[in-house]
């Protein structure tokens, strides 16, 4: 089936963070040696084994170049995983994990935080928030860039950073009241997290991270994406079969919860077309979810930038915003 045409669409701008179903499961896999088992797979000594009926070059051609036609806020295409720069990132993660004793990266993650990295542009010496981080290797490799690294979660099980001599701080937090002073950080990356919040504690968080991100700075969210919010969705692979327990997001979903969240202003176009009936299975067989995920990059705006992205959404014009980019940050009430 051929593939539709990209739907350009124009963005309004509009818990306790309990980490249940995939983030647990992550969590808690079970650590055989310097190997963090995930559906079978090493997560941190080598890539997931890619079927061989999955062709991810074909995507996009091996050198990534159609990559650059679509929308900077897009879901996740297999064919990018083997864009030069996309791939030298997840090896550098992949040599980290299998340093960092409990650490992983989830297969989606291989693209997410690519993509998420491309879209931030961080200057040097940036303050960085990893909302929602778990044991990712993520936030080890922000800091091994220089840049002044915070990983908040509402457990933290492992305090990674230590192999590579490299110092991460870690904060037990909740991401709807965020232990931070306002404007602490110059950008945060939300990656695969806010789909395990109850929908009404979503705007709660974004605003809390809103409240922490400097004027002008940037969101970078993930997050998983299906055809059908409330579809049954079930895990399905040769190791075990399990109901996915969160909720993940469809088009209607995402832009109610995220697109119009007030304060934000979506960085760019967005593309969330998807040929469903062909990207399903591929997923299904990549980490055996029949989901996809989005990125979308937000910037920090005030009340006359947010009237503004307003009116351009209604318009039906893409709101796009001009790039940025600029040590750690205080807890509230530490200084």
């Amino acid at each position: 089936m051929p593939v539709p045409p990209p739907v350009m669409i124009a963005m309004l701008p509009s818990s306790r963070m309990g980490v249940s179903g995939r983030g647990r499961r992550e969590a808690s896999g079970a650590v055989q040696g310097r190997c963090q088992r995930w559906n079978g797979t090493c997560l941190g000594e080598a890539a997931p084994k890619r079927d061989s009926r999955v062709n991810v070059a074909a995507e996009t051609g091996r050198d990534g170049s159609m990559a650059a036609k679509r929308a900077p806020n897009r879901t996740l295409d297999l064919g990018e995983l083997e864009r030069p720069d996309y791939r030298r990132v997840v090896e550098e993660m992949d040599g980290m994990v299998a340093r960092e004793r409990g650490a992983y990266i989830h297969p989606s993650k291989r693209w997410e935080y690519p993509w998420a990295l491309e879209r931030a542009a961080l200057a040097a010496g940036s303050r960085v928030l990893d909302a929602g981080s778990g044991a990712s290797i993520f936030p080890v490799y922000l800091a091994r860039r220089g840049h002044a690294v915070t990983a908040l979660d509402v457990e933290v099980a492992h305090r990674l950073g230590g192999a590579h001599e490299v110092r991460v701080e870690y904060v037990t937090g909740d991401l709807t009241a965020l232990p931070f002073e306002d404007a602490a950080f110059d950008a945060a990356f939300c990656i695969s997290v806010i789909e395990h919040l109850p929908g009404d504690r979503i705007p709660r968080a974004l605003g809390e991270l809103r409240r922490v991100v400097r004027a002008g700075g940037r969101l970078l969210l993930t997050t998983d994406f299906y055809r059908d919010a409330a579809a049954e969705i079930w895990h399905e692979s040769p190791e075990r079969r399990f109901r996915v327990d969160w909720g993940v997001f469809d088009e209607a979903r995402l832009r109610r919860l995220v697109l119009e969240a007030p304060g934000w202003g979506v960085d760019g176009a967005l593309d969330v077309s998807v040929d469903w009936d062909r990207v399903s299975p591929r997923m299904r067989r990549y980490h055996g979810y029949p989901y996809t995920s989005v990125g979308v990059a937000l910037v920090k705006s005030g009340p006359a930038g947010a009237a503004r992205a307003g009116a351009a959404g209604a318009s039906g014009a893409a709101v796009r915003t001009s790039d940025h980019a600029s040590g750690r940050p205080y807890p509230r009430g530490s200084r």
